[in-house]
């Protein structure tokens, strides 16, 4: 099973000059996780200051986008 957590962590541990988002937005790439575990781990991961409590669903929106994009075929 591909872990949401470690992806992040290792992503986090090569790019250590990266946001929070960003990290997490790029273990989420590509990997077509559900809703569910993307809005249950972006609270578990991301620190609250990060974000304004407004932008909560959009930024979650934008990374169950990212999740279930289809990467193009290498010619």
């Amino acid at each position: 099973m591909r872990s949401l957590s470690r992806r992040f962590k290792n992503i986090q541990k090569r790019s250590p000059i990266d946001g929070d988002y960003c990290c997490l937005a790029r273990a989420i790439r590509y990997q077509r996780f559900s809703k569910n575990i993307i809005a249950q781990w972006f609270n578990k991961l991301m620190t609250k200051g990060d974000y304004l409590t407004g932008e909560k669903k959009s930024l979650i929106l934008h990374l169950i986008s990212l999740s279930k994009e289809v990467k193009e075929a290498i010619k």
